[in-house]
C-alpha cells in the first residue's frame, strides 16, 4: 500500500498513475506517530519516497527524523498532463532502491526505466536546479515575443555569464557535499565518453562538467570583453 501524504496537489496526480497501473494507494493524513510535521511524499512498507520541493537542509532533517527508515528522492516536473502521460523523474538514494520504489516510478514515469537515478541523496535536487538554470537562462536568449526585435545581445551575454558563475557555485556546494573534489578535465571527459550506467553518480558529472565550463568561460570572458568593447564602433561605421 502506498500512503500519499501532504497537501500538494501534485500529489492527486501522483496518486492517479499510481491507480491507473493497478496499484494499491490513498491520500491519507499522517499516523499517530509519524515524526513529519509538514510531510510531502509517499509512506510504503519499505520507506519514504520524499517528494518535498525544498532545499538540501530541509531534507537532511527529514532523513535524520526518519533514521533507520529507507529514503528515496523523488524530484521532477509536476504538471497536470503527468497525470495522464508520465512526470519527468529524478531520484537519488542508496542502491539498490527498494523494490516498491521502483514500482512507483515505473508507474509515475511515461515509460518503465524512464527515470534517472542520480546519485546519493540531494543529487535528485541539484539536478533538477542546474535543468531548471539551463530552461531559464535559454529562455533569457531566445524569449517569445509577438514581434521581431532587437536582440540585446550584450546584456544577454553578460546575464549568461553571471548566469553561469552562479551555477559554478551550486556545482561546487554538491561536491563539497558529497565530499568530492572537482575532477581533472581529462578524467571527467573520459569518463564522459563511457555509457553510461544505473549505478553511476550522473549528478556528480554534471557538477564537474558545470565547473570546468565555468573555467572554461572564465579563460575566454577577457576576450569577449574586449571584443565587446571595439563592437560598437565598429557598428556604427557600417
Amino acid at each position: 500500500m502506498y500512503r500519499l501524504l501532504g497537501d500538494a496537489p501534485h500529489l492527486d496526480w501522483i496518486l492517479q498513475r499510481l491507480q491507473s497501473s493497478g496499484l494499491l494507494a490513498e491520500r491519507c493524513a499522517p499516523a499517530a506517530g509519524w515524526p513529519l510535521a509538514d510531510a510531502c511524499g509517499v509512506q510504503c512498507d519499505e520507506g519514504w519516497l520524499d517528494m518535498a520541493q525544498d532545499g538540501w537542509d530541509a531534507l537532511d532533517q527529514r532523513v535524520a527524523a526518519l533514521s533507520g527508515m529507507a529514503v528515496v528522492e523523488v524530484s521532477g516536473w509536476w504538471l497536470p498532463q503527468g497525470g495522464a502521460q508520465g512526470f519527468m523523474l529524478l531520484t537519488g538514494g542508496p542502491l539498490p532502491l527498494p523494490a516498491q520504489a521502483r514500482a512507483l516510478l515505473d508507474a509515475c514515469a511515461p515509460a518503465q526505466n524512464a527515470w534517472l537515478h542520480c546519485g546519493p541523496l540531494g543529487s535528485a535536487r541539484f539536478t533538477r536546479y542546474v535543468m531548471d538554470a539551463l530552461l531559464s537562462g535559454w529562455r533569457t536568449v531566445s524569449p517569445e515575443q509577438a514581434a521581431p526585435s532587437a536582440l540585446q545581445w550584450e546584456s544577454r551575454l553578460q546575464a549568461q555569464w553571471e548566469l553561469l558563475d552562479k551555477l559554478r557555485q551550486l556545482a561546487q556546494a554538491y561536491l563539497a557535499r558529497q565530499h568530492l573534489a572537482a575532477p581533472d578535465p581529462a578524467s571527467l571527459l573520459a569518463a564522459l565518453r563511457e555509457p553510461a550506467t544505473r549505478d553511476g553518480h550522473f549528478a556528480a558529472q554534471l557538477a564537474g562538467l558545470v565547473v570546468l565550463m565555468a573555467q572554461e568561460s572564465a579563460q575566454a570572458k577577457p576576450l569577449l570583453e574586449q571584443l565587446l568593447a571595439h563592437w560598437p564602433a565598429q557598428t556604427g561605421a557600417q
